[in-house]
């Protein structure tokens, strides 16, 4: 193979998506949505934390949903573009926890 075919490989083997590795990554909120949200009711900051979990509960499937697009651009070569708005959907995902539990006081 030539110097420009093997680069033309390389680059294009780069940018494969992975099913896998998106699944995985769509985990990473429910995760965070899981710690601190178990945080907040262990702390005794809700009032209810029955309906705190059934509302974070709903909360959980978009972050999931965001977080695999967000492991499709950086799959596919959009690393820091994923990784801005990864950072940003993490923010506003703990925010939102917190402004539930706060809205349950």
């Amino acid at each position: 193979m030539s110097a420009g075919g093997d680069a033309a490989y390389h680059r294009a083997m780069a940018r494969s998506f992975s099913w896998k590795q998106g699944l995985v990554h769509a985990m990473i909120p429910l995760a965070v949505v899981l710690v601190v949200g178990g945080l907040v009711s262990v702390l005794g900051l809700v009032a209810s934390p029955y309906r705190f979990g059934k509302q974070v509960g709903n909360l959980v499937v978009l972050p999931m949903l965001a977080a695999f697009g967000l492991s499709c651009l950086a799959q596919l070569g959009r690393r820091r573009l994923a990784g801005g708005l990864g950072l940003a959907l993490l923010l506003a995902l703990v925010l939102a926890v917190v402004a539930l539990a706060r809205a349950g006081r």
